[in-house]
């Protein structure tokens, strides 16, 4: 769905099955570093599967999925109790944890924008 159409912003339950921190990765890293994650993450190389087990999208499809989304902002729920979450748009440098408790989630989705972490980062290229 995300090769296909554009949104504003995802927001991703890092415990949903299949992985969502991995889902993030393979959306947000690039194909050389996302070659990387494997490796490490699970030994594996080449078109080895990735998201814990889950098979992955066609090669084809993850890059038009990364094109397409590559300065969505991304919310990440938090990962435990405590009211810490992030917003990624590209990590690691256009990336940052917030305080639901500052910033509620359901204003992070409704105001959150790529340009808000550009103005304030170096450049990524």
């Amino acid at each position: 769905m995300l090769a296909e159409e554009a949104f504003d912003v995802i927001v991703v339950d890092p415990f949903v099955a299949g992985g969502g921190l991995d889902f993030v990765n393979a959306l947000k890293e690039d194909a050389a570093e996302h070659e990387r994650t494997k490796a490490t993450l699970y030994g594996a190389r080449g078109n080895s599967a990735f998201l814990r087990g889950v098979p992955p999208p066609a090669l084809e499809t993850l890059v038009l999925a990364r094109s397409r989304h590559a300065l969505t902002p991304v919310i990440v729920l938090p990962l435990s109790d405590k009211p810490t979450y992030a917003i990624v748009v590209q990590p690691p440098k256009a990336s940052v944890l917030r305080n639901m408790n500052q910033l509620p989630i359901a204003t992070a989705v409704m105001t959150v924008t790529a340009a808000q972490f550009f103005g304030t980062t170096s450049a990524l290229a």
